[in-house]
C-alpha cells in the first residue's frame, strides 16, 4: 500500500466490501487493531488522524510538532525561545502541507523517481536503474508549498520565516516524514500478513 493510498484510505474513501477474489475482507477494526501496536506516538495519531479524521489526534500531532520545532529552535539559536503561538502555526503549515492530497505531478505521488547511471566497469555498457528521492517533492509525494504560503499558514511574515524559522520547520517536516514511513511500513505489514487487498474510491 503507498503512502498516497494510505492517505486516502479514510471513512469517506474507502471501500470496506470490495476485496479481491479469495482475500479476506477488510474491517475497521482490521485498521485499528494495526494501529493499536508497535508504532511511536506520532505514527499511531497520524494514522488516526488519516483513517478517521480524528480531531483529538489532529491536536496531538500539532503538540507533538510544535515541541520538535521549538526545541529545535532553541538548540539552533543558544536557548532563544520561540513563541508558543509560532511554534504552534509552523506545526499546522507543516501538518497541512504533508497531509494535502495535492500529489507531486513528477513522481505521480510515489516519492521516487527512476535514476539512470552510467556503468562505471569498463566491461559493461549502457546505464543501470535505481529508486532515488524525487528531487521535486524531496521524497514526501506531495507538492511543495511555497514559503509565502507556509509563512501565512503559520501567521508570520515569509521575511521572518525564511530568516528565522525555515531550519525549525524542517525539523519538524523531518519528524512528519518520519511517522508516515513508520506507519506506511506498519500497515503494509500488518495487511500483507492478513492477505488483505484494500479497494479505494475517489473522494
Amino acid at each position: 500500500m503507498s503512502i498516497n493510498l494510505m492517505k486516502r484510505l479514510a471513512v469517506h474513501g474507502t471501500n470496506f466490501t470490495s476485496v479481491g477474489g479469495g482475500h479476506a475482507e477488510i474491517e475497521p477494526s482490521d485498521v485499528a487493531a494495526a494501529l493499536a501496536y508497535g508504532l511511536s506516538v506520532g505514527a499511531s495519531h497520524l494514522g488516526l488522524y488519516l483513517f478517521l479524521d480524528d480531531d483529538r489526534s489532529r491536536g496531538v500531532i500539532l503538540k507533538l510538532l510544535s515541541v520538535i520545532i521549538s526545541k529545535a529552535y532553541e538548540s539552533e539559536l543558544r536557548k532563544e525561545a520561540m513563541p508558543s503561538e509560532t511554534a504552534w502555526g509552523l506545526a499546522e503549515s507543516v501538518l497541512v502541507e504533508l497531509s494535502d492530497h495535492r500529489r507531486c505531478t513528477h513522481c505521480a505521488g510515489s516519492g521516487n523517481v527512476i535514476k539512470k547511471d552510467q556503468r562505471s566497469d569498463p566491461g559493461e555498457s549502457g546505464t543501470s536503474k535505481s529508486l532515488a528521492a524525487c528531487p521535486k517533492c524531496g521524497g514526501v509525494g506531495v507538492q511543495s508549498m511555497s514559503d509565502y504560503r507556509r509563512a501565512k499558514l503559520a501567521g508570520i511574515n515569509s521575511k521572518t520565516l525564511t530568516r528565522r524559522y525555515l531550519k525549525a520547520r524542517a525539523t519538524g517536516f523531518r519528524a512528519f516524514c518520519a511517522w508516515q514511513t513508520e506507519l506506511r511500513d506498519h500497515l503494509d505489514a500488518q495487511f500483507h500478513r492478513k492477505g488483505v487487498d484494500v479497494s479505494i474510491t475517489s473522494h
